[in-house]
């Protein structure tokens, strides 16, 4: 019996923002950093990382950025009453 990976099965796999960075010759983060818009950058990589999200049709999975911008919910309490901090009459 031959073994077949998981993706053979599966079909193509969805384009992801490393297989953008890779296409337009640039880093993951300058990808996420032109696709937020929340950063300058140079209009030549801007066009260059845009063509490659078009020519590999790249979608941004919805699931991931949800759960890249979950954070943990810390919460610490201090007491709140006066006489708490007060050592005298």
């Amino acid at each position: 019996m031959v073994r077949r990976a998981a993706s053979d099965s599966e079909g193509p796999r969805p384009t992801t923002i490393r297989d953008v960075a890779a296409h337009a010759g640039v880093s993951v983060a300058t990808v996420s950093r032109i696709l937020s818009g929340n950063h300058p950058s140079a209009p030549a990589t801007r066009t260059r990382v845009l063509r490659a999200v078009r020519e590999l049709d790249y979608v941004a999975n919805a699931n991931a950025r949800g759960t890249s911008r979950a954070r943990p919910s810390t919460s610490c309490s201090a007491p709140t009453s006066s006489s708490a901090t007060r050592s005298g009459p």
